[in-house]
Formats: structure tokens, sequence, C-alpha cells
């Protein structure tokens, strides 16, 4: 059976440390890369996990602030100077993508290959539905719109969910119930509006009855060891502290 996997490509909040660079994914299928979040050079992190970014067929935008976007420009001018044709799909809600457009407006970008989609803000939104897996999205609670996903696999049977960066609402919940494995920010050490604490992930995880929980989106300050323990006092499944180009099959 052919595999699919996540590949964390960076795991810091929106201020990046050495060990950490912002938080971005890349989903692996056997057609292709789906990239979710796109910060840094995203080109190179792709040739950084030994991945082809001429296999990228879309980018997935959970919301518009700059550590979740800024990679973007760099993405579409590396893709211009490879001489790419294949089509590329951004995927976003409006607001980000009325901002993404601004900026590559702004640098000249003008890509042939880039197509956009609006995403509407409807909960359990069925985004994408191959022979091989399934992505819905919903709205989640931060201080702009931004959007959480699951992907189900149609290989494996397995669904991952992904968190993007909110507060604890009842969107994640019903998104994440049952899911496999839960990917959550835990951006904040106390409750902060549109952030998550480890507790709180842990508290959403144990309510959700996932089987794995993976935490992201670090501040730097954030000390593991201490974020595992904080954890483990709420949810009893297994505990991974992500780090930058980790993998998750599912």
């Amino acid at each position: 059976m052919a595999s699919q996997r996540l590949i964390i490509l960076g795991t810091g909040a929106s201020l990046s440390s050495v060990e950490r660079d912002n938080t971005s994914l890349v989903f692996e299928t056997p057609s292709g890369l789906l990239l979710i979040d796109c910060a840094a050079n995203p080109y190179r992190k792709l040739l950084q996990a030994q991945l082809d970014p001429s296999r990228l067929f879309a980018v997935f935008l959970t919301h518009q602030h700059p550590d979740h976007a800024y990679g973007l420009p760099s993405l579409i001018h590396h893709f211009i100077m490879a001489k790419r044709a294949a089509p590329l799909t951004l995927y976003a809600n409006f607001p980000a993508l009325r901002t993404v457009t601004t900026v590559l407006n702004a640098f000249g970008l003008r890509a042939p290959f880039l197509r956009f989609h609006k995403v509407p803000e409807d909960r359990g939104h069925v985004l994408l539905d191959t022979e091989e897996f399934t992505l819905i999205t919903t709205p989640v609670r931060h201080i702009v719109p931004t959007l959480a996903l699951k992907i189900t696999s149609k290989l494996s049977k397995s669904s991952v969910v992904y968190s993007a960066d909110t507060g604890p609402c009842p969107e994640m919940v019903a998104l994440a119930k049952g899911a496999d494995i839960l990917i959550h920010e835990c951006s904040v050490s106390r409750p902060t509006r549109g952030h998550t604490t480890p507790v709180q992930a842990a508290q959403l995880a144990q309510r959700c009855e996932v089987k794995k929980l993976v935490l992201v989106h670090f501040w730097p300050t954030m000390e593991p060891e201490k974020v595992r323990e904080e954890a483990a006092e709420h949810f009893k499944g297994e505990i991974i502290i992500a780090e930058d180009f980790g993998e998750i099959a599912f």
C-alpha cells in the first residue's frame, strides 16, 4: 500500500528561534505534495526534507498572519525561476487571499501557473475529495479569520487534524472528535485570546479521544519537557513535542 505522511517543516510560533522555524507542514501523498501554511523559504525547506518541489500541487493558508504566509512570494519566485508550468492552487479564506495577492502584486510576481481558490468560512466544508484522501476545513477562533483542517486517508483509514492558530473552541472539538492524530498549537503558557496552552490542548485531545497529540507552534521561552509534563496531566494518550522536520505517518 502506498503511504502518506506529514512532514512538519517548522514548529515555532510567530517569534522563531535557532531550533524552531515558523510553523508549517507538508502533506505527502503518492500523487503529490500539499503545503500547509507557507513560512520561511518553502522551496528550500522541501529540498531539505528530501522532497521534490515540482510535486507540489497546492498550498493551503490557514490565515493571513505573516508567520503563516510570508514565504509565498519566495515560493512563487522560485517556481518562476525554475520555469514551472504545472498549475499550483492556492487555497485560503478571503482575507488571506486578499493579503497575499496584494503582496504578490507588490513584488510584481505574475505567475500564469498560480490558481486562487477561496475557501468558505463554513463548518465541515469538504475542500478536497480525491482517491487518496479527503480534506475538510472549519473556522476556528484566532485573532483573524482562521481555518483548521482535517485530512482523512482513504489508504490507511486514519485521520489527522491540524488546529492552526486558535484558542479552545467548540469548532475544534467537533473537528477533532475521534481523530487518530491531533496536531495542535500551544503558543502560550497562560490562557490568551486566540491561542492555546499545553494544558488546554491536552484537555481538548482527551475530550476528543484522539490517540496521539502532537504539539507545535512553541514560543521560544517554552521548555519542551515542562510542556510535556503539563500536557501529560490531562491527556493519557501519546504526546509528541514536535521538532522541525519531524515526520508523522498515518
